[in-house]
């Protein structure tokens, strides 16, 4: 069984990530993949011919990119277009090697890549509540906020094609609870 879990920025998709990982199952951390590629030859190849200054000391350098996106040097789509083929050809390896996994992806919807999952559990919270949590996070402004989520589908959009939607409010145990109550109702150990 395919499971994805996705979410809005901010909602605890990496708690809850680990807190399914905690009950044994195999993660595939969309997020963590994409930082181990960028520390690639092929993708830093790549990436220092469509955007240069992104570039410092022979690696990426996520700070420089994101200030490219900032300045509109690279476009995000011009960026996913880059990362994505590698990353997906990762995603399918990982699903064969384990038929029985999560899909922690925050754009799974935007990407296409709900297909390959059985059921998905999506995480949310009140609006002020998001915002508060990704502003919390080193560099954040509303201008990088706004170019990362220009391009999202909208969210009564994801909760309908979602099996599963849990609201993030409060603290990590009702989030634990929560996700035990899902793991219980798919019957997976």
């Amino acid at each position: 069984m395919i499971i994805g879990l996705t979410g809005a920025m901010g909602a605890g998709k990496s708690t809850a990530s680990e807190i399914l990982a905690s009950f044994g199952f195999t993660i595939f951390d969309a997020d963590k993949e994409v930082h181990f590629l960028m520390d690639q030859p092929e993708l830093i190849e790549i990436l220092s011919k469509a955007c240069p200054s992104c570039i410092s000391q022979n690696k990426i350098d996520r700070s420089l990119l994101s200030q490219c996106l900032i300045e509109k040097k690279i476009t995000l789509n011009e960026l996913q277009l880059i990362i994505y083929p590698h990353l997906q050809r990762n995603l399918e390896k990982f699903i064969t090697e384990n038929p029985t996994c999560i899909l922690d992806v925050p754009l799974l919807f935007e990407t296409g890549w709900h297909t390959y999952c059985d059921k998905i559990i999506y995480i949310t919270a009140p609006e002020d509540i998001l915002r508060e949590r990704v502003f919390q996070r080193p560099g954040m402004t509303e201008q990088k906020y706004k170019k990362l989520t220009a391009n999202f589908i909208a969210e009564a959009d994801k909760i309908e094609m979602s099996d599963f939607v849990i609201y993030n409010q409060y603290n990590k145990e009702v989030l634990f609870n929560k996700l035990q109550q899902i793991k219980d109702q798919l019957c997976v150990k």
